[in-house]
Formats: C-alpha cells, sequence, structure tokens
C-alpha cells in the first residue's frame, strides 16, 4: 500500500518570541528611562559621581542600572533577529518569499554607517504584507534618533571634563538634560511601534494575501 501524504501543515506563528521581543525591548526602555532619570533627581550628586568615577569607581544606582540593562540589551536584539527569522522562514514555507537581504537582522546592526538603513530593510522585506510601511519608517527614525542622542551624550561628557584635573565642568554638562530626555522619549517611542510591528506581523503574515 502507497503511503497517503496530505498537506503540510502551516508554521506556527512565533507568538513566544513575539512576546518575548517587546517584554525585553520594553524593560530596556524602563531601564535607560530609570538610568537618565538620576540626572534630573539629583543633578549635583551626578556630577560628584563622574568626578569620583574618575579617581575611584563608584556604584551607584545610575551604574548598576547600566550595568543590568547591558545583558538585557544583548538579549533583545538576540531575541528581535530571532523573531525576524522565524518570520523570514514562515513566509519562505507558504511560498512567499520576502526577498530582502539575507540574514539583514543578525550582521545589518553592525555595519558602521549601514547600520543606519540595513536593520529598518530588513524589517521592511518581513512586514511589507503585514504593517504599513509608515509605522517601520516612524520606528526606525525614533530608534535613530535615540542613537544620535546617545553620540550627543558621550560628546557632551567627554567635553566637560578637564583632562588636567579629571573634573567636570557642572555648567556644561547641563546639556544632558534636554540630551536624556530626547533619548528617552525617542526611545519609548520606537518601542511603541515597534510592537505594533511586531504584534501585528505575528498576526497577519500566514495570512493569505
Amino acid at each position: 500500500m502507497q503511503p497517503i501524504y496530505g498537506a503540510a501543515p502551516a508554521p506556527a506563528a512565533p507568538k513566544g518570541l513575539a512576546a518575548a521581543t517587546i517584554i525585553l525591548t520594553l524593560l530596556v526602555t524602563l531601564l535607560v528611562g530609570a538610568s537618565n532619570a538620576f540626572i534630573f533627581v539629583d543633578f549635583d550628586s551626578y556630577i560628584e559621581t563622574l568626578n569620583q568615577q574618575s579617581t575611584t569607581p563608584v556604584l551607584d544606582g545610575s551604574t548598576l542600572i547600566a550595568l543590568l540593562s547591558s545583558p538585557i540589551w544583548i538579549a533583545s536584539f538576540v531575541v528581535l533577529a530571532m523573531w525576524m527569522t522565524r518570520i523570514r522562514s514562515n513566509l519562505k514555507a507558504v511560498g512567499r518569499d520576502p526577498g530582502g537581504i539575507p540574514a539583514v537582522e543578525w550582521w545589518g546592526w553592525f555595519v558602521p554607517v549601514a547600520n543606519y538603513i540595513l536593520p529598518a530593510l530588513g524589517m521592511r522585506s518581513i512586514s511589507k504584507k503585514s504593517v504599513n510601511v509608515f509605522v517601520v519608517i516612524l520606528w526606525w527614525l525614533a530608534f535613530c534618533a535615540y542613537w544620535l542622542a546617545g553620540f550627543a551624550n558621550g560628546i557632551v561628557v567627554f567635553g566637560a571634563i578637564d583632562l588636567n584635573t579629571g573634573i567636570y565642568d557642572g555648567d556644561a554638562l547641563l546639556a544632558l538634560k534636554p540630551i536624556v530626555t530626547v533619548g528617552s522619549a525617542t526611545l519609548a517611542i520606537a518601542w511603541i511601534f515597534l510592537t505594533i510591528i511586531v504584534s501585528r506581523t505575528t498576526r497577519r503574515h500566514l495570512e493569505v494575501k
């Protein structure tokens, strides 16, 4: 007797990876906001901590949050890339090759200058049938604005230190307040749009269009 084969089962939507992506990126967003809040809560103590760090390491609340956020940042990037890879493989499994640049969700973040566009192209390729292009654009613009705020933060901190004494100029560091506000706000906005993208794409990507 010849075996009878039915149609291949449809791939499962990666709901677990989607939930993990949303949760991890939310944790990162909250930790960044909490770390930046130290500048507003007690600016004088923040400057004092910076001055102490130049000679003796100090494990204050802001430093502790930064140490905690690093592994969560890495985990969020990895899980997001896993989710994107799973969406791409699911689309191929149902005969809808999304195209785009292969595996860009893994390596596209690390290419200097090009990393300001490659991850967005990867996201657009897998979500183009599920999410409006403007949602992807707004997510990416907000995230790039967060990156730029981070660079501006580093420039202000470096420019405020007296290289001879290691002491920071408190007046120069006042510029950090609007910068960290922009950084926290744009990361929160990016998270909102990323959540929309991940949720809708997970729910809709296997629908026949």
